[in-house]
């Protein structure tokens, strides 16, 4: 068979009509990469959806079972430039042998879902689940979004991590660590769903309804040191609780509030001590809580260590003897020339504005 004309890729948005698809077969030398879709499968025209479901088909065999799929080689191409490459760099050579794909480490549950968005252009929704299919499924669209991670599906991670929070939302459920630690073993450092899991985990370990800790983690917190970054992250933004509101309020009840209301103090003390309890973990056989040298990450918990005895007050909180990872971190990094320089420059500053504000206090009376 003669080699057909290659035509160029056109530029810009245009109709699949005009897209090079290789229908016949791939025994000819491939000139191109094939262009990606542009729209959803079902709003192609009907010869165009035609030709991509003409050709030779590819088998792939996904999950520790083995199980096996043949599908169509030019849909699979269309949708994701990661098959396109399995095509170029596979067992296809002169003698025209045909391509397989092992996708072991896949669940064949997100699969399926990837097989109906080729053919169909959507997936399932969760919200038309009976309610005990609604984890499941979120579970599966989690393992969905993992493999689009992996294929190059940027449409499809989309669909799948909103499917995810409907169907935790749906089912009262949230993901437990056994779940979250395959997101972060699997994406990479700026994948949305390492933001969400995190934030989950922060809300769970901050919740004091919640029967998880920050034990309950410890595997994610050893597996992987951007979990643990991630997760004090959450909690430092708000996402777990009332911690840095601490700050403002505690010291009114310590020092300034007219009655000693003891359970508001408790409260804040009980918050800032998960806090600590949760680094003490995250510090344990180690020096700082990402890699092997002191990072920003470190340094942004210096000042809130040192208000951290003035807003728990009276209630009797021995960091030192109760956390004592976090107290040689907290050491380590306060005795830092640069930290020291700046922590001395901050109280002499305090110091010249109270002087003022206490003069000025004079004035006015």
């Amino acid at each position: 068979m003669d080699t057909p004309p290659y035509t160029p890729p056109p530029t810009g948005h245009t109709s699949l009509d005009s897209l090079h698809i290789h229908y016949c077969d791939f025994a000819y030398e491939h000139k191109g990469p094939f262009r990606m879709a542009v729209t959803e499968v079902g709003e192609t025209t009907a010869k165009t959806f035609a030709e991509l479901l003409s050709g030779s088909t590819m088998d792939i065999y996904v999950g520790k079972t083995r199980r096996h799929w043949s599908l169509h080689r030019n849909i699979l191409c269309h949708h994701s430039t990661w098959f396109q490459q399995q095509v170029e760099h596979g067992s296809m050579g002169k003698g025209g042998k045909d391509v397989s794909v092992e996708l072991f480490d896949d669940d064949p549950r997100a699969f399926e879902l990837l097989i109906k968005w080729l053919y169909q252009g959507k997936i399932d929704n969760v919200s038309d689940m009976p309610m005990d299919k609604k984890w499941d499924f979120a579970d599966a669209c989690q393992q969905l979004y993992i493999l689009c991670d992996k294929i190059n599906l940027p449409q499809l991670k989309n669909l799948a991590i909103d499917q995810f929070r409907k169907g935790c939302h749906e089912a009262g459920l949230v993901p437990g660590p056994e779940e979250m630690k395959p997101v972060y073993d699997k994406t990479p450092p700026s994948s949305p769903f390492r933001k969400l899991v995190s934030k989950i985990a922060a809300r769970q370990i901050m919740d004091p309804d919640s029967e998880s800790d920050a034990s309950t983690y410890r595997q994610c917190f050893e597996g992987n040191p951007d979990f643990a970054i991630d997760v004090v992250n959450a909690i430092k933004a708000g996402a777990g609780g009332t911690l840095f509101l601490a700050r403002m309020v505690q010291p009114k009840f310590n020092k300034f509030h007219p009655e000693q209301v003891q359970s508001a103090k408790h409260r804040y003390a009980a918050e800032i001590k998960r806090v600590t309890i949760i680094l003490d973990t995250i510090l344990k056989g180690k020096e700082n809580l990402v890699g092997d040298k002191c990072t920003y990450a470190d340094l942004s918990f210096v000042t809130w260590y040192q208000l951290a005895y003035h807003i728990t007050g009276d209630t009797n909180i021995d960091f030192k003897g109760d956390d004592p990872h976090y107290f040689a971190w907290m050491d380590r990094l306060t005795a830092r020339p640069a930290v020291k320089k700046v922590l001395d420059d901050k109280q002499k500053a305090s110091s010249s504005l109270l002087s003022f504000v206490l003069s000025l206090n004079k004035v006015i009376a």
